[in-house]
């Protein structure tokens, strides 16, 4: 953090907030002090963050006025999004576009993260993902396969264009999105 200005009154806390919850962490969240007072730079060096998230961080100042804060930097920003209501973690990025074999075959091949338990989704894990397309991000208007077969040699796919719902034979070319199940 950098101090430019100590206040009036002069600042007596300060220090970084940080959160992998909310985007814009308080002094109400965790906090790292740091001893001091004057201008210029301060730094804390924190070890212990989550590496299944991201972790937000900001400088803060305290006076007897309030709290002032500086901005928010995202840090620790992993290869996959953990969704922890829907009990799975999905990457961030497609793992490819092809046939039904070589994309089961790319996401149980997939490492990401050092996990070696990456899948297809199934067809209602797609339609969650589907439905947090804005907040997963990176997704193309392509369809996805899922995991679910529809017939012999037939799998459900959605369409992230529109959200339909359909199936195509296992040789069709469609994009896939690698998921992980959490476990406790």
């Amino acid at each position: 953090g950098k101090v430019t200005f100590t206040g009036s009154p002069s600042y007596t806390e300060r220090g970084f907030v940080y959160s992998s919850e909310y985007s814009t962490p308080t002094i109400d969240d965790n906090k790292v002090v740091v001893n001091g007072v004057g201008l210029g730079e301060f730094e804390a060096r924190v070890n212990n963050f989550s590496r299944e998230s991201s972790t937000y961080v900001r400088a803060y100042v305290t006076n007897s006025k309030g709290t002032f804060y500086g901005n928010t930097i995202e840090i620790f920003v992993p290869d996959f999004i953990v969704l922890k209501e829907l009990g799975i973690a999905v990457q961030r990025e497609d793992i490819g576009d092809g046939n039904w074999n070589s994309m089961y075959t790319l996401c149980e091949n997939s490492t990401v993260g050092g996990f070696t338990d990456w899948r297809l989704p199934t067809i209602d894990e797609l339609a969650a993902l589907y439905n947090l397309r804005d907040k997963i991000g990176g997704f193309s208007e392509y369809a996805y396969w899922s995991s679910s077969i529809f017939s012999a040699y037939h799998y459900y796919y959605i369409h992230f264009y529109n959200g339909n719902r359909g199936e195509d034979y296992y040789n069709d070319s469609n994009s896939a999105r690698a998921v992980r199940t959490l476990t406790e």
